[in-house]
This record gives C-alpha cells, structure tokens and sequence, in this order.
C-alpha cells in the first residue's frame, strides 16, 4: 500500500512512474513487484520491465550494445557529437560545454579537453565518424555547443533514455545521464589495457584513487 499510494494510473503507467522515481534500485525493484500483484489482482497482463538492481553506492555503466543502441538512437548532429565526446574522451558535462573550436584540430584529428574540478587537461585522438560530426555544426561563436548551460547537455538525453527503455523494454536505459557515458568511457580503457596508470591518464584523475574506483568496477 505505501508503493501503491505514490502511484496512479494503470499498471503499466505505475511501472514506469516507479522506475522514474528518487529511489534506490532495490526499492524501485520491490515496487515493480507490487505493481505486478496489483495488475494480476486487476486481471491485467502485464509484462515486467527487465530490470537489473543495483548497489546505487557504486557508478552505473552500461554495456557496449546499450551505448551503441543509445548513440545510433539520437538523430541529432550535435547531441550524438555530444555523447561521442564523452565516450571518446571520458569528457564531463562541463567540459563538453566548455569546448571552443580551438580545442579542435581537423588535420590532426584530435580534441584537447580542458579539464575542470580536478581534472587534467588533455589531448585525444578521436574518430573520423566524430571529426565528420563537428564538422556539421555550424560556428556561431567560440565555442563548439551553442547552449545555455551544462545542465541542458544532460536535458538532452533524458528524452531518448525514455524512449529506448520503452522500445527495447530494458529498463536500465532510463539509469543513463550524461556523466554515464563518462563512467563506460573510463571503465572501458581499464577493460581494454588492464593499466591503472594509462587509465588515470585517459581519465585525467589528479587522485590516483578516482581511478581504481574504475577498477573496482571492472573487476565486479
């Protein structure tokens, strides 16, 4: 009852109110349990979101085929240059939004990431498929993003987050914002070169014990 009274709507409709909710994972996972007692008392057919807990302590990172399917999902030029600066770079929101053209060398192919809060500054190589993207952005001032703030670089996510979670019914889609793409981009170097020393330098940590968080993650 206490699950049932902060939801409404048909059965459907409380799965993804309860998923969208500011509980942990193990809560939201109760929740969908008692939505699914309440659909078969309805005599509803439901079908359960395939949702996988998780301890909320440690960084959500997704899978590679998730991070493919969000990346091709996105139809806009400069959201999917967004998403693709971080996965490439490990970039943060922040740093995104604070990319000038400077930063960009075409010839060279290669992005220079300015770090902030307590990140190192950093040169990447990044793929052609990102160097085709920043080339469709029209030059409107110094920087690359013409947007408000940071936070609006997270906004533009939130939409197709929703939509891949109701389309591919993982439900894990709607843990993605933006910093997630961080967490795979960090996570992923560490996979690839099982080198905590070149995965601090690819994740510009200052603290050496930002990385093994990383490795932690990897290694569970």
């Amino acid at each position: 009852m206490r699950y049932l009274k902060q939801l409404n709507g048909s059965p459907e409709d409380m799965m993804t109110q309860a998923l969208n909710k500011n509980w942990t994972d193990g809560v939201k996972e109760n929740a969908l349990g008692v939505v699914c007692q309440y659909a078969e008392f309805l005599g509803v057919s439901i079908r359960r979101p395939n949702f996988r807990a998780y301890d909320n302590r440690e960084k959500f990172v997704p899978n590679p085929e998730m991070m493919r399917q969000f990346l091709y999902r996105v139809r806009s030029h400069e959201v999917r240059a967004r998403i693709l600066i971080a996965i490439e770079t490990g970039a943060s929101a922040g740093e995104v939004w604070n990319l000038k053209w400077q930063n960009f060398n075409v010839q060279g192919k290669t992005l220079t990431i300015t770090g902030i809060k307590g990140h190192r500054t950093f040169q990447y190589s990044i793929s052609d498929e990102l160097v085709a993207l920043l080339l469709q952005i029209p030059r409107k001032g110094d920087r690359i993003f013409n947007i408000k703030s940071a936070e609006n670089i997270n906004d533009s996510v939130d939409d197709y987050k929703k939509r891949l979670a109701k389309e591919t019914g993982n439900a894990d889609f709607l843990k993605i914002h933006f910093h997630t793409f961080r967490h795979y981009a960090i996570s992923w170097k560490y996979f690839k070169t099982k080198d905590v020393i070149e995965t601090q330098r690819f994740a510009r940590h200052c603290n050496i014990q930002n990385t093994l968080k990383y490795v932690h993650i990897v290694k569970s």
